[in-house]
């Protein structure tokens, strides 16, 4: 990222109302609405099968999974979402790197 779209996008940030409990202030910031960034939120994909997710193999790993995305849009897993069905129900956190991703059109052609 340029310094100048960092710039630009803290002066696009606006600061909410501070809430305070005890000794802890937190300071609600907001972005820019109008955001260019087109995405479906894993579980629309999910329900309209833009996406599939599977066991990575027959035998499975715990913490991995493999997504197809065939739609034409970006899709957010968001920390904390859980992803249903394969062997068990996993939770995504944070610190995920178990998602193996696969392109629609590297894999299926157009």
């Amino acid at each position: 990222m340029k310094t100048e779209n960092r710039m630009t996008t803290l002066a696009d940030l606006t600061i909410g109302n501070p809430k305070t409990v005890l000794n802890l202030t937190a300071v609600p910031l907001s972005g820019n609405p109008a955001s260019t960034l087109d995405y479906l939120l894993i579980d629309e994909a999910l329900e309209t099968k833009k996406v599939i997710v599977e066991e990575v193999s027959e035998g499975g790993s715990v913490p991995e999974l493999r997504m197809t995305n065939f739609a034409n849009k970006c899709v957010l897993i968001v920390d904390g979402t859980e992803l249903v069905g394969a062997k068990q129900n996993r939770i995504v956190n944070g610190i995920s790197q178990g998602i193996e991703l696969f392109d629609r059109e590297a894999t299926f052609g157009k």
